[in-house]
């Protein structure tokens, strides 16, 4: 990304109130130490390339998932 990298991105979209529950999977070929800078940005999930479509699939549906279910806990309005 030309103006900032994608652990930026995270932070901005994960600190703001209105965007801060939009999942985010990083999906990288270089994992060496990676899954710790994403996880401590703020995303949601990690997969390294290749992955596999059913791999793909379950992390969307686990994000999905964990999406509804905050939106759906009373904490989630407070």
């Amino acid at each position: 990304m030309p103006v900032m990298d994608g652990y930026v991105a995270t932070r901005l979209i994960k600190g703001d109130l209105l965007t801060r529950e939009v999942p985010i999977v990083v999906v990288t070929a270089s994992g060496a130490g990676r899954h710790h800078d994403a996880m401590s940005a703020g995303c949601d999930a990690f997969l390294l390339k290749p992955c596999l479509p059913e791999d793909l699939e379950g992390v969307l549906r686990t994000c999905l998932l964990l999406k509804a279910e905050r939106a759906a806990s009373p904490s989630a309005t407070a």
